[in-house]
């Protein structure tokens, strides 16, 4: 909403995982259609705290007959730079890493220290008011920006990536704003808006849900709230009852969601998700990422699709091929490791987004405003799902067969061809034992009576020996040709089955898929307050949210094990799976006792081309509180303010992690212990480690967050400076995915100083550290530093 505080206080409103804290943005002029500080649902205190010495934009106004008008423009320059070289701990096996993955690590493998981001943008805000219908008002808001380092053309982004951090223009707010003529305030808005409710200021996964962010533009140098919140098309009213009590409501006619960092780009922790992501890999970081845009086609494939498909071709050695065909004979992954596809996302439907929020403003409570909210809406945040792959052995079983007959009727005329170089054999043996003895007796006649009449007759059996032989020496090579020509046709059906066999694993995860899905209808209510502490100049903000059946996201890896339980039954009782060695000969041919019964996934045996839910609900607390206190004069500053947060999120039902396990950032491996017994060998688990309990997510998780900023005005020649810190502290538990409001032990600090000048131009510097928890907090080698200089008009 053009003017509202609650858009001015933007840069502090979504730090948990950017801990920008410190504010470059400058606030939007007084609007026509602003309403009153308090029916906004916001601090009224925070806001000027924060902002009181913050240029204000001199617009560009206009008017003639029938309008009135301005036009605010900002135009920045910005850059960001990596301090802190990729940890290799941060970096797939396959990829010259430690870690147990490779779909995380593309941003690390994709920006050297130095410079990841080189920005020069514009954001421009046009109000219009109209003379012959002055309660009518619109509001229009636009930006773009270009980013000349990520959009180059070496950039090792896809193009889908680039389009969102290399290049963009993007129509944001544009609605309607009109005033009802009547005896009480009722304003009604119609359009792309921004609508604000709660009161949070740092921390996520509040009430205030119904606009996702837009964290691209949220990562841009010089970036202000305004450009990364998403506007969404709403019918929206607010009427006011009374002098204290306030009704809005409304009504959301398309699902938006949040946006996430593309694949590969500087603040992306997931390859799988986000624009540019076509694939998981499988295969726990051995194995490295196969090119899903050129891949070599895969005869076999066609067999079962009828047209060539483009599939890795990688031969897996840990295949038997003494062994019959079978899935049992396949290993849990594939040694050489496919990967699964992405596929298109399952978005929500646009339809049944609503809510409600009644203000009462008690100003016998010391001016207090209270809250209370309700929202049914989709959800913003995506999570992952999956579907099985197809049946392969079953569909490649009619080609099996026929190699198998084949091999039969080869193995048939080899018989035969053996036979019969077997007579042709004792044949020649005869043979020759007859041409010895006929030379013997023709050479004692010439030697005794040269001219005796019987060596005519022996010399007549020695020409027909002698044709027989030859005869006999025709059919050897004439059968030895067919045993070779056999021996090829024996050795190409024999590497034709072994290549349908080996090829399972790969045809299978090929035929599998995961996506991202959005979950409807989630239901909201919220309580809220604030308030002053007496004559203390402290404000006070709290809410408390409570989210009837709110999805939360299971572990990815056991979403993994269990896709791959068609294709391996096995996986869903281990019981089965030869561990251990009876006859000493070296080749384990018994399951171990023990495990029984047991499954390597907790969520069970799956069936083929069947979806996998990759989350389950829960109800959801999350209370939290917010105070602020400007203090005057200090240290050379005209005014400084402090501001600190806390929360806690709160699923009192979550099962014990020996039942279900839901994501927690970071983890790679699978947490059952006995996963590097079943799952190291061919499918390239660790040998040695498992995640342990303490990685997945809690039922109750808590932090804060603090900010300070210090004001001094004309420090030289009309400048006015604003340095500023800002820390954040998860202190305990593991918030279930995606929500990710704490990881216990991660921080981050941001220090930074804001220029102005003349109320027109700014410049910013700031520093930004993430560290604790390294070993899951996959932003602890992502430090940066950034600068901008904007200019205002």
């Amino acid at each position: 909403m053009p003017g509202s505080k609650k858009h001015q206080i933007g840069p502090f409103f979504f730090v948990h995982s950017t801990c920008d804290l410190l504010t470059t943005a400058q606030p939007m002029k007084e609007s026509f259609t602003r309403n009153s500080s308090r029916h906004l649902g916001f601090g009224r205190f925070i806001v000027p705290a924060f902002l009181a010495t913050t240029a204000t934009l001199s617009a560009v106004e206009f008017e003639n007959e029938t309008i009135e008008g301005s036009l605010d423009t900002t135009l920045s320059f910005g850059a960001s730079f990596r301090t802190t070289a990729a940890d290799l701990d941060n970096i797939g096996i396959a990829n010259g890493g430690n870690r147990y993955s490779v779909n995380g690590d593309d941003a690390n493998l994709n920006y050297d220290t130095g410079l990841f981001s080189d920005v020069a943008k514009g954001t421009h805000d046009l109000e219009l008011g109209f003379k012959n219908l002055p309660d009518l008002g619109l509001f229009v808001r636009g930006t773009y920006f270009m980013d000349f380092e990520n959009n180059r053309g070496d950039s090792p982004l896809s193009d889908s990536a680039k389009r969102e951090v290399g290049r963009d223009i993007e129509l944001l707010d544009a609605y309607l704003s009109y005033d009802l003529p009547l005896s009480r305030p009722v304003n009604i808005r119609l359009g792309n808006q921004v609508l604000n409710w709660g009161e949070s200021t740092f921390i996520q996964n509040g009430i205030n849900v119904i606009n996702p962010i837009d964290l691209t533009k949220y990562r841009v140098p010089g970036s202000e709230l305004r450009e990364a919140l998403r506007p969404v098309p709403l019918l929206s009213a607010s009427v006011e009852l009374s002098d204290n009590l306030t009704l809005e409501g409304f009504y959301q006619f398309k699902q938006e969601e949040l946006e996430i960092d593309p694949a590969g780009s500087y603040f992306s922790l997931k390859d799988t998700v986000g624009p540019g992501a076509t694939h998981a890999m499988i295969g726990f970081g051995s194995y490295g990422q196969p090119n899903m845009e050129s891949m070599v086609d895969n005869p076999l494939y066609g067999l079962l699709e009828g047209v060539p498909a483009r599939l890795p071709t990688i031969s897996n050695p840990g295949f038997n091929p003494g062994l019959p065909p079978s899935a049992a004979n396949a290993p849990f992954l594939p040694s050489n490791a496919a990967g699964i596809p992405k596929a298109s996302s399952r978005r929500a439907s646009d339809d049944g987004q609503f809510g409600f929020a009644l203000r009462y403003f008690a100003e016998e409570l010391n001016q207090t405003e209270f809250g209370f909210y309700f929202i049914n809406y989709h959800s913003r945040l995506p999570y992952f799902g999956a579907t099985t792959g197809r049946n392969i052995l079953a569909e490649l079983q009619p080609a099996i067969s026929q190699v198998k007959a084949g091999l039969g009727q080869v193995d048939g005329l080899m018989n035969q061809v053996t036979g019969g170089l077997a007579e042709v054999n004792g044949g020649l043996a005869q043979a020759e034992a007859g041409l010895a003895k006929l030379n013997a007796s023709i050479a004692q006649l010439e030697s005794a009576d040269p001219n005796n009449a019987q060596l005519t007759e022996l010399r007549a059996q020695h020409a027909a020996a002698l044709g027989q032989q030859q005869g006999l020496l025709a059919k050897q090579t004439e059968l030895n040709a067919s045993k070779a020509e056999l021996d090829a046709q024996q050795s190409t059906l024999t590497g034709q089955l072994a290549s349908l066999q080996t090829s399972l694993p790969q045809l299978y995860a090929g035929t599998a898929r995961y996506f991202l899905e959005y979950p409807e209808d989630i239901q909201l209510y919220g309580i809220s307050f604030n308030t002053e502490i007496g004559a203390t100049g402290i404000s006070v903000q709290g809410e408390l949210s409570y989210r009837n059946d709110m999805p939360l996201q299971i572990d990815d890896v056991e979403l993994l094990i269990a896709g791959l339980t068609p294709s391996n039954p096995s996986l869903a009782d281990i019981g089965t799976i030869p561990v251990v060695d009876t006859n000493g000969d070296g080749v384990p041919d018994m399951g171990n006792p023990a495990w029984q019964g047991v499954s390597m996934t907790q969520l069970g045996l799956q069936d083929f081309n069947s979806y996998v839910k990759g989350h389950k609900r829960f109800d959801v607390w999350q209370p939290q509180f917010t105070m602020t206190k400007l203090f005057g004069p200090t240290a050379g500053a005209s005014q400084w303010v402090l501001v600190g947060e806390a929360a806690a999120t709160i699923v009192p039902d979550l099962p014990s992690k020996s039942e279900l396990r839901f994501d927690g950032p970071g983890t790679a491996l699978s947490g059952n212990p006995l996963a590097p017994v079943i799952l190291s060998g061919a499918g390239g688990h660790a040998r040695d480690r498992y995640e342990p309990a303490d990685a997945f997510a809690d039922d109750f998780s808590w932090g804060y967050r603090l900010a300070a900023r210090f004001d001094y005005t004309d420090v030289f020649g009309g400048v006015n400076l604003s340095p500023a810190i800002a820390f954040a502290h998860d202190v305990d538990g593991i918030t279930p995915g995606p929500i990710g409001n704490f990881l216990q032990d991660r921080k981050s600090v941001t220090v930074g100083v804001t220029a102005t000048y003349q109320n027109s131009w700014q410049g910013a510097v700031k520093y930004t550290e993430y560290f604790g928890n390294e070993e899951y907090n996959l932003m602890a080698d992502r430090d940066f530093l950034s600068a901008m200089i904007q200019y205002s008009f």
